[in-house]
């Protein structure tokens, strides 16, 4: 089996990292090929389709943009099955997009902080793990079909009844974990 893994992440696995203005785009690429073996392809705003892709990562975005919130949009809506990972921006507006809500925190979150991650059906590492964060927006109430994964501060991660991934963090900084957050994710969906 593992020589299937390897050979088929090298070869045929085809990943795209949706850029929704990142300023951490760079680093998530750099994560990406280190814990998938595989060279993602940027697609930025306003490229459609994205067909034809594996797995896509939708990244978080450093200026607030309502461009890229109705591009989000049309992507949700023509792509929305597919296994995906949606970071910090990303993974509030998959909330939203499902009927949530966000909350606004009383400080802005820089830095490492503890999340805890119970025991979960795709593999990520449960337990106390330290991650990355960088925003002031939390999850006020999850959406239709999406369940918590971890806590920390508020709703750090959630899974859609679908199958995709919200990350209120930044695996991408997140160290080794951030990795093996990744490298879990994909092995769930494929293996």
């Amino acid at each position: 089996m593992k020589v299937l893994k390897q050979q088929y992440q090298s070869s045929s696995m085809k990943v795209a990292i949706i850029d929704n203005g990142s300023a951490l785009l760079e680093e998530l690429r750099k994560a990406v090929f280190k814990a998938l073996s595989v060279e993602p392809e940027l697609i930025k705003f306003p490229d459609l389709p994205v067909k034809g892709y594996d797995l896509l990562i939708f990244s978080g975005r450093a200026i607030k943009n309502s461009e890229t919130d109705v591009w989000m949009h049309k992507l949700l809506k023509q792509y929305g099955n597919l296994p995906s990972v949606f970071i910090c921006y990303a993974a509030e507006f998959f909330n939203l997009s499902r009927g949530g809500t966000l909350r606004k925190l009383s400080n802005h979150l820089y830095g490492y902080y503890d999340i805890t991650i119970e025991k979960n059906s795709i593999g990520i590492p449960s337990g106390k793990h330290a991650v990355f964060e960088s925003r002031s927006l939390s999850i006020g109430r999850l959406g239709r079909g999406l369940k918590p994964i971890a806590e920390g501060n508020g709703i750090e991660a959630f899974v859609s009844d679908n199958g995709q991934l919200g990350l209120m963090f930044h695996p991408e900084k997140s160290d080794d974990f951030g990795l093996k957050v990744l490298r879990s994710y994909f092995t769930w969906k494929y293996f």
